[in-house]
């Protein structure tokens, strides 16, 4: 018997459709993440050798800052993207 909603299935079973397969094998938005908090750190250490004085506090301090806001904007992307 033919109905609204029996077009394509096969003996009153739900219709079947294949894995959907993306090429994409990283998730873009860690990767923006990732890229953010990368960039300064690295020109920060560029810049570093004409810091004279604090050169080990501020290096300290300005890592120490910016793994924090990695870790904090990385897990929340994270939970997100396991929902």
């Amino acid at each position: 018997m033919l109905g609204w909603f029996t077009l394509f299935r096969e003996h009153g079973a739900p219709t079947f459709y294949g894995e959907n397969r993306t090429p994409v094998t990283i998730d873009t938005h860690i990767v923006g993440l990732f890229s953010i908090f990368l960039v300064p750190a690295v020109t920060f250490l560029i810049i570093l050798p004409g810091v004279r004085k604090h050169r080990f506090t501020s290096t300290f301090s300005f890592l120490f800052n910016m793994c924090i806001g990695a870790t904090l904007l990385g897990e929340r992307q994270c939970q997100l993207s396991d929902v």
